[in-house]
């Protein structure tokens, strides 16, 4: 496989030098009540305090993420803890190593996975009750569609799509490829949701062969590690990792060739998602990585999005559709 001449800009996070549970305390710390009216004493309400923080949790199909920062901060602004907690095979009380925030806070919540977000909304209830979640949908983000169902969207691909979109100048149309479990490819110009494309991704393509065959093995799916430039392979782990790999990769830079045709104009390319440092660095295009762009683009989101969401708060929250 061919590795693209071009250099894509990666912004990202980098990992905590520490595990989540660790943070805890400096949360207690930093983040208490006190330290709120001592740093702003303006607005400090001991009865109703303005929310001075937002946790925000995307809930994909193998992890959560999460991050904690300012309501409304900007994309390119550095969040003031984050982390990342494997929810695959985990029991049911993994919520409790996130380190939820003491201070009055939002917590704004994007979720794919409805088992995952209803062990976490049995946590929060019992353990977290002053903390009221605002369960995201399609309809909070403040984007157009061109879609059939809106909200039938994934959360994840409206707000990844958006955040691109906005990180490439709102002027230029804005292509999106979210390689997680499943890979997504979605369009948006004219500040409007045009739709996409869902394939497997590379996680999901190795569980299948592995599944739905005699012989071929399990590969473990961290296609980083892999060994570049074998085509075809000459065994059966090599061509396994050549045919998924070239798959996904194939998929994607058509789905790109397709989109900028029928746009007749040049559009930028915003890659994230677990296995976006690898794409964008095997794509022939110039590209952004953004691989906590679900993140960034929650705590960016306008504060008027919590009240607009009060009526729907109880209603049941994860489902992945396509338009």
């Amino acid at each position: 496989m061919a590795r693209s001449a071009v250099q894509p800009l990666v912004i990202a996070l980098r990992p905590a030098a520490s595990p989540a549970r660790s943070l805890v305390g400096f949360l207690d710390r930093s983040l208490s009540n006190d330290f709120v009216n001592r740093t702003h004493p303006a607005t400090s309400n001991p009865e109703h305090p303005a929310p001075e923080l937002r946790m925000a949790l995307d809930v994909g199909n193998s992890a959560v993420k999460w991050a904690l920062g300012r309501p409304g901060q900007e994309l390119q602004e550095r969040p003031l803890a984050f982390g990342r907690v494997v929810i695959r095979g985990a029991v049911d009380d993994w919520p409790a190593s996130i380190p939820w925030p003491v201070a009055p806070a939002e917590v704004f919540i994007g979720s794919v996975h409805r088992p995952t977000a209803a062990v976490l909304q049995g946590y929060l209830k019992q353990h977290h009750p002053q903390l009221n979640p605002c369960w995201l949908t399609a309809d909070l983000v403040p984007i157009q569609f061109d879609v059939r169902a809106p909200e039938r969207v994934g959360i994840d691909r409206v707000l990844s799509a958006w955040a691109a979109w906005l990180l490439s100048g709102s002027a230029t149309p804005t292509i999106t490829v979210d390689a997680g479990s499943a890979v997504t490819v979605d369009l948006v110009s004219d500040g409007c949701f045009r739709g996409g494309a869902i394939l497997p991704g590379i996680s999901l393509m190795l569980e299948s062969l592995a599944r739905g065959t005699d012989l071929l093995p399990q590969l473990q799916p961290h296609v980083e590690t892999w060994p570049s430039g074998e085509v075809p392979g000459r065994d059966t782990v090599a061509a396994i990792r050549c045919g998924v790999a070239n798959a996904v990769l194939g998929a994607v830079e058509r789905l790109i060739e397709q989109y900028v045709r029928g746009l007749a104009r040049v559009a930028e390319i915003v890659v994230t998602g677990g296995d976006g440092p690898w794409l964008a660095q095997t794509l022939h295009r110039p590209c952004q990585c953004v691989p906590d762009i679900i993140l960034r683009a929650i705590l960016h989101l306008p504060a008027s999005v919590s009240q607009a969401s009060v009526a729907a708060s109880g209603k049941s929250r994860g489902e992945r559709s396509s338009p």
